[in-house]
């Protein structure tokens, strides 16, 4: 007889109306799993749009990331907080160092540059929540006891407007940089949203007017977003509904269930998780 599921999860990553035009796939890729101890490992990636292989990227950073075997940790509730930072360090290098394979295997002519896209990892055990990103999109979660959705991190931004880093960007990968790239966030988390930057807009409480100087990023989740959406979810585990016919709802919905979504030129991706023990 098989355990109960520990989580409901819907993803999606979906063509934005500007690649569509022009013919383009997607650039955004995703993936979640939850091992056999009930945690829930989350990966979301956006290629770069201005790079020639953002596309490429982002689905072999996902997959090195998600497959990484130091996930699957028996004693992860344990982890401090440097621990995790350590570990994030040694994961990310090495979908860099294999972003540089692949570059080099493709035209060693390419430079790396064009293999660019953002990445967010995740791992949600049964007493924190562990954190880790490169890049801007945006992640939020719920902890039991409490009914407000916190901000995993805030998204890195360049000096020029619609700018970030990317994991084929030299970066200072050492402690200092970790520092506030990952995070243990202590407490058991009931539901948590990772997303790309296609879906902030709907979701989140970017930018802001703030007089003469512009905007500013106030990186607030709209409860009105998500605790509806997390309720539903809920709704259709305990209706038992098949995953193959969550993800179709999930794609329908990210794709124009909000006037937001459906303006959207950007590729988007949502991968949303809730607890159900």
């Amino acid at each position: 007889m098989n355990p109960p599921a520990a989580w409901l999860v819907a993803a999606a990553s979906i063509t934005g109306a500007g690649h569509s035009i022009v013919g383009e796939g997607c650039q955004d890729a995703h993936s979640w799993r939850v091992t056999a101890r009930g945690d829930l490992i989350i990966v979301v990636c956006d290629g770069a749009g201005s790079s020639a292989r953002g596309g490429d990227a982002a689905r072999l950073v996902v997959a090195a990331l998600s497959s990484a075997p130091s996930l699957e940790l028996s004693h992860a509730d344990e982890l401090s907080e440097d621990q995790w930072r350590e570990l994030a360090e040694v994961l990310f290098r090495d979908a860099r160092t294999q972003l540089e394979t692949l570059a080099e295997r493709t035209n060693p002519r390419i430079a790396l540059a064009e293999f660019a896209c953002t990445a967010q990892l995740v791992l949600v055990t049964d007493s924190a929540l562990y954190m880790a990103h490169v890049g801007d999109g945006r992640a939020t979660a719920r902890f039991s006891g409490s009914d407000e959705w916190l901000p995993l991190f805030v998204p890195d931004r360049g000096e020029v407007a619609n700018e970030t880093v990317f994991l084929s960007t030299p970066l200072p990968f050492d402690a200092q940089y970790w520092r506030d790239a990952a995070a243990r966030l202590p407490g058991r988390a009931n539901a948590v949203a990772v997303m790309t930057d296609g879906c902030e807009a709907a979701a989140f409480e970017c930018y802001v007017p703030d007089g003469a100087s512009g905007f500013h990023d106030p990186n607030r989740p709209f409860p009105g977003f998500f605790s509806p959406v997390a309720k539903k979810l809920r709704s259709l585990a305990e209706e038992q509904t098949p995953q193959v016919d969550v993800d179709a709802m999930w794609e329908v919905f990210i794709r124009g269930g909000l006037p937001r979504f459906a303006a959207e030129s950007d590729d988007r991706t949502m991968v949303f998780g809730v607890r159900l023990d």
